[in-house]
């Protein structure tokens, strides 16, 4: 059998294991959740070589070199191709570094951050179902595919995030910024991450997280010039004219379903889109955090990354990891629904449709955009709006302050 079909099944065989480790409430030791997590990616990056995306196996390569030679890979990669700052770009030159095949060094910060990121996941959920929720994103194919198959930088962000929001939750307010600013670094969309890490910080320390946060930012912009002959105002135009893959999901895959929009970075039929495609992200998020602005930080940011998600014109399959982590933790029903199609969308995804280079085709491009409609209505539901009822917010807020007393007894004193 071929690798592909190998992986496919291993994915069947998880979405399976999952459902039956929720039926019956498997909870293992954090041990070993990590050695499945850890076995089965390993596995996966075994089976992906000769299959890795090509931003992976190729240009996220030409990154890594471009840190080696000393130059800036903001101007010296094709538009579009790497617009971050050089934090991940390290990372990258890093592991080529290494000497591995780099189908497989590319993806052990991925893995590793994937599997650190099982362990955090405990931290979110409440304490009787913590070793279960562990497990599910063990065996999680979307994990699985985003981090061994893939090799993306969204399991860094991710887990950096996610370890900005527990410091966060535990008053430890500079490290909750610093953190907050390299998972900003590795990746612009993490920012979604910083209304929820204030939520958790009291109003007098905001300072603090924001200082660390920008000292971090200011630190790797001004790295660029230094370490890589690059220019603070060309990278900074470089980062701000970002644009995601348009005509791929969502509302602008059925527009260019309908041939109306195009497809790609920018173009004809494109452009358009883009502009239209950030103003409504823009007043989505701004309308999500004055509706979810008194739920927890974990709330919170589940809430963006969802929204994110609904409406947005520009998309990655990998994009579909974020909120996977606190939705195992949430446990919500329509959660799980949403992995559930998110697993199928990304399987299909990068095993068949990446492959032979029909994404932009009639088949199964058009199955691909018919199932992120049904994927985005999964997403709207999965959204924590039990936080909203009365009831809810009291006992988010019961919650909060119950944690924080619990906290360390050096973090409550900070904290008054």
């Amino acid at each position: 059998m071929s690798a592909t079909t190998i992986t496919a099944l291993l994915i069947v065989a998880c979405v399976c294991a999952s459902v039956l480790a929720l039926w019956q409430g498997w909870s293992p030791p954090l041990i070993v959740s990590l050695g499945i997590g850890l076995g089965l990616r390993v596995l996966v990056v075994y089976l992906a070589k000769g299959h890795t995306p090509v931003d992976v196996a190729t240009v996220f390569r030409h990154v890594a070199h471009a840190v080696l030679r000393r130059r800036d890979p903001l101007t010296t990669l094709p538009r579009y191709q790497w617009n971050f700052l050089p934090f991940s770009a390290y990372l990258l030159a890093f592991e080529l570094k290494i000497g591995w095949p780099w189908q497989i060094a590319a993806k052990l910060l991925p893995v590793a951050c994937d599997v650190v990121t099982i362990g955090l996941i405990g931290f979110f959920a409440r304490p009787s179902a913590r070793d279960n929720a562990r497990l599910l994103y063990a065996l999680s194919p979307l994990g699985l595919l985003v981090s061994a198959w893939h090799g993306q930088i969204e399991p860094i962000a991710i887990m950096l995030g996610l370890s900005a929001l527990l410091l966060a939750r535990r008053q430890h307010a500079l490290w909750a910024g610093i953190l907050l600013g390299f998972a900003v670094a590795s990746k612009s969309w993490p920012l979604l991450f910083a209304p929820g890490v204030f939520r958790d910080i009291p109003r007098g320390r905001w300072w603090q997280t924001a200082l660390g946060a920008v000292a971090v930012l200011a630190a790797l912009l001004v790295s660029g010039p230094l370490l890589l002959h690059a220019s603070i105002r060309r990278d900074v135009a470089t980062i701000l004219g970002y644009r995601s893959l348009v005509g791929v999901w969502g509302w602008t895959g059925i527009l260019r379903y309908l041939h109306v929009a195009g497809l790609g970075f920018a173009g004809p039929h494109v452009d358009l889109f883009q502009h239209i495609g950030t103003l409504i992200t823009a007043a989505t998020l701004v309308a999500v955090v004055l509706v979810f602005r008194r739920c927890s930080g974990p709330d919170l940011t589940v809430a963006l990354l969802l929204a994110f998600l609904a409406v947005t014109a520009g998309f990655g399959a990998q994009y579909l990891l974020w909120p996977a982590a606190l939705l195992y933790a949430s446990r919500r029903p329509a959660g799980y629904v949403y992995l559930f199609l998110a697993s199928v969308y990304t399987a299909v995804f990068y095993l068949y449709a990446l492959p032979r280079h029909e994404i932009a085709a009639s088949r199964p491009g058009a199955v691909l955009e018919v199932c992120s409609v049904a994927l985005i209505i999964a997403t709207v539901a999965s959204m924590p709006w039990s936080e909203l009822r009365s009831d809810g917010v009291t006992g988010s807020l019961h919650h909060r302050r119950r944690h924080i007393s619990s906290a360390p007894r050096s973090a409550s004193h900070d904290a008054a």
